[in-house]
């Protein structure tokens, strides 16, 4: 299961009643999708927090608490996480006890290779591949180095002793030898959002045979993807998307089959070749889980093997749908609660008019003189 853009508000931005109906919808959401669809593991994309470019300390712990809280996952159930410019900052913000203090929160380092069940998926911090030598830029590439070395020696790639116990650490064990899935917020580098795909074909909407890979439902149908005035806007590399050079270098070094962002609040389905054309994928962007950066959220179902794989959406019910209920909804209840005591006012208003009536009509004023 994977979703992206939480953005659990903070203390400076939105109002208390936006915050507390906000993380009341994605609790619920997201506890009944783990219900329903029980997935072995949970990928957030980044960007789990609003405000974690700002907060203090202390801000950082409650806001983490809250998280953990809302995104709580049942025993046997892996969550995994990538840091997100609201996380930690823009590049330009960015500072070593905003990285230290995330990293360590979720035992997360800059650059990571994790092995589920014959799957190798690589965790890129989007912010670390700036490219001016910054000290997380520095040990993101080390990190990378290393990642990419243990991906060779399990394809067989023995350059000199790399492979050796030594060289590979933690203890020389060797992932899976299949091709890694890159998990990053930010999209590798993209010149606008009309490079996305807007309708599933046919063919990939159908029932995928053993070993193919392919989508078996339509993932983008326009309505969570970006709006047409906006997909015409140039995204600015390292600021909404990734540069052309450090989507090539992740690129070069993990060889993914397929990558999975998020950052742009939008749907996007695209597929692209990087690194001079040697390496095609396809990638998928995720929208905001959160109803307030969207109309309409969903997440992604990814069921991949060592060779196969096939993604699913979910959708969550729209705002406006919601706002709707709320808005017809509410009254019609009251209506129907209040229904028994309004026909009885209203009866005993028509009751005393009558009377009040019939006591000044002139035929009974005329027969009350008579008598």
């Amino acid at each position: 299961m994977l979703l992206a853009d939480t953005h659990l508000l903070g203390w400076r931005q939105g109002h208390w009643f936006d915050k507390l109906r906000r993380e009341w919808q994605m609790e619920r959401a997201f506890q009944t999708s783990l219900f329903l669809h029980r997935p072995q593991v949970v990928i957030i994309l980044g960007d789990l927090f609003d405000e974690g470019k700002w907060a203090d300390d202390f801000e950082f712990r409650h806001h983490l608490a809250r998280f953990r809280r809302i995104f709580r996952v049942p025993d046997g159930t892996r969550l995994l996480v990538v840091a997100g410019n609201h996380d930690i900052g823009f590049h330009y913000d960015v500072t070593q006890h905003k990285v230290d203090r995330f990293e360590a929160a979720f035992h997360l380092p800059a650059v990571q290779l994790v092995s589920i069940g014959g799957v190798n998926f690589v965790l890129a911090n989007s912010v670390a591949f700036e490219g001016d030598g910054c000290f997380l830029c520095r040990r993101a590439r080390v990190e990378l180095a290393a990642v990419a070395n243990r991906l060779r020696c399990a394809f067989g790639i023995r350059l000199g002793d790399a492979c050796s116990e030594e060289a590979l650490g933690g203890g020389g064990q060797l992932p899976p030898a299949t091709a890694p899935i890159l998990l990053t917020h930010y999209p590798l580098a993209r010149l606008d959002e009309s490079a996305c795909d807007t309708v599933a074909s046919p063919a990939e909407g159908a029932a995928a045979a053993p070993g193919d890979s392919r989508d078996n439902v339509e993932i983008i149908d326009g309505e969570d993807s970006a709006p047409a005035a906006a997909r015409q806007t140039r995204l600015r590399p390292r600021w909404d998307c990734l540069s052309a050079e450090a989507s090539d270098t992740l690129a070069e070094a993990v060889r993914p089959r397929l990558a999975f962002v998020g950052h742009t609040h939008w749907s996007c389905r695209r597929r692209l070749s990087l690194a001079g054309g040697s390496r095609n994928l396809t990638e998928y962007t995720l929208p905001s889980f959160s109803w307030r950066n969207i109309n309409s959220p969903s997440f992604l179902l990814l069921t991949v093997s060592g060779g196969a794989h096939s993604v699913a959406k979910c959708r969550m019910p729209r705002e406006s749908t919601v706002i709707g209920l709320y808005t017809y909804g509410v009254p019609a209840v009251l209506l129907w609660f209040l229904w028994p005591c309004l026909l009885s006012l209203a009866a005993s208003v028509c009751w005393h008019c009558a009377s009040f009536f019939t006591a000044q009509a002139p035929w009974r004023q005329a027969d009350d003189k008579h008598l």
